[in-house]
């Protein structure tokens, strides 16, 4: 029942986020090594290494019952991100006795202003964010790093020595990934009969995707968007294949692997390319009035692509992606809204070998991609 006793159960919900990303990354990598045998004992590289980006950020999440032409989030930022490194070493190589000693000197500026926000700030961090208040921004600071490097070997036996290593390690993430600010819609959550869950256009759903309360929960029995009955979920999806021609790298590799999941990881966002996804029902949903206004708040749910009467079930999402192995992916999720059925989705996957690697149709690789998959 709803708050005004109206009995909705016999039917499942779905809500379907779609988004938009016309982002554009560039970068160019200025670098040089040299290695110099100053003596018999001692051989001495040097190195350094200049990476200036242009990333033009523009992407955002498309707001319902617009027909794609207005968003409800959008992000448009522009960012000339510059990081370098230098770095010194010497090889020390005696009778009975070898030593690697460097330093390597990094720095990084993002060459933008930033948030200065309290890390706490449920105005900006939470659901209540409100676009109109004014959030100061302060230009960021360069970061430095001097790391040392140290090792020594020392032979014991024939088969056998004696080494020790120390050293300092500082990676900074994708630049894609450290700049973008994505916000969720209140929206966000698919619901489906009486189990409910969120669905990814990624193909597969990871720890901590998701929104709010709803961060990646199967929620059962789930009616009116109580969660109260939630188990914690988090998937994957690995795809290997072998003898791989890889047409980025120009080469066959033995074993390729790509993948999604279980947790988020920034380097797989060239591996999947989300494609499309598309909302199917057997039927609308029923419209509940009450002295002429909507008696139900679970209209908002309802987001239809199209209709087919003889689908095989209530409600389907069909999910496709592409992966940078060639291989494409076509996922069919079913729901069904009667109460013995309610309980559980059917998961149809299938996989394709398209030849297509990147986001787009237009990229393809080699009909011989792989040998076995």
């Amino acid at each position: 029942k709803d708050e005004h006793d109206f009995h909705n159960q016999g039917h499942p919900l779905i809500l379907c986020i779609k988004a938009r990303d016309f982002t554009r990354v560039n970068a160019t990598t200025l670098k040089t090594d040299i290695t110099s045998q100053v003596n018999f004992n001692n051989m001495v590289k040097s190195g350094m290494e200049i990476v200036y980006n242009d990333l033009d950020f523009d992407y955002g999440v498309i707001a319902s019952a617009t027909q794609g032409k207005t968003y409800s989030n959008r992000v448009q930022m522009r960012v000339f991100p510059v990081r370098a490194a230098f770095y010194l070493q010497d090889k020390l190589e005696t009778q009975g006795f070898a030593m690697n000693a460097g330093l390597r000197l990094d720095y990084s500026d993002s060459r933008t202003n930033w948030w200065a926000i309290d890390p706490y700030d449920l105005y900006f961090f939470s659901s209540k964010y409100d676009e109109s208040r004014d959030y100061t921004r302060e230009k960021s600071s360069p970061l430095w790093q001097l790391s040392p490097r140290l090792g020594i070997s020392h032979p014991i036996t024939e088969n056998s020595k004696l080494f020790f290593n120390y050293g300092h390690f500082k990676q900074m993430p994708q630049y894609e990934t450290l700049f973008r600010v994505d916000r969720s819609p209140d929206r966000e959550l698919y619901r489906i009969g009486e189990l409910q869950c969120q669905f990814s256009d990624r193909g597969t759903e990871v720890e901590g995707e998701g929104y709010g309360n709803n961060t990646n929960f199967f929620s059962w029995p789930s009616q009116y968007g109580v969660v109260d009955q939630t188990t914690t979920r988090q998937k994957s999806m690995w795809i290997r294949a072998k003898n791989f021609y890889d047409p980025t790298e120009g080469k066959e590799k033995s074993v390729k692997v790509v993948g999604i999941g279980p947790r988020e990881n920034p380097e797989r966002l060239n591996m999947i390319f989300a494609q499309s996804v598309k909302v199917i029902g057997k039927y609308p949903y029923p419209t509940v009035v009450v002295d002429d206004n909507i008696a139900s708040d679970l209209a908002i749910y309802e987001q239809l692509d199209e209709f087919d009467e003889n689908l095989p079930c209530d409600r389907m999402i069909i999910i496709r992606i592409n992966t940078s192995i060639g291989v494409s992916v076509s996922k069919k999720i079913m729901a069904f809204s009667r109460p013995d059925h309610s309980n559980y989705f059917i998961n149809d996957i299938t996989f394709k070998n398209a030849g297509i690697y990147r986001g787009s149709t237009g990229s393809r690789v080699h009909e011989s991609g792989f040998s076995a998959l």
